[in-house]
């Protein structure tokens, strides 16, 4: 998930301003990601990390249809990106 949101990160940085839908996942997938460092930190039993990842990232992941498409829609109209 840290180089899913790295990349996310990189195309951002590459391509400019993104709509909310791209700053809401990554701010989201982020927020998951201390999560679930905490849950490991805190040494939480596996149905409670089970628990943590269920509830949270995969909720962060049913959102990702609206970014891809904002994203791809960045991507191919960027005037700095690289094809």
């Amino acid at each position: 998930l840290q180089l899913f949101l790295q990349l996310l990160h990189h195309i951002l940085v590459q391509v400019g301003d993104a709509p909310d839908s791209v700053g809401d996942f990554s701010d989201n997938i982020a927020e998951a990601i201390k999560l679930i460092n905490g849950a490991f930190e805190d040494d939480l039993e596996c149905s409670a990390l089970a628990e943590i990842i269920e509830n949270n990232v995969f909720a962060v992941f049913a959102t990702w249809g609206a970014c891809e498409k904002d994203l791809w829609g960045l991507v191919n109209t960027a005037e700095t990106w690289q094809k």
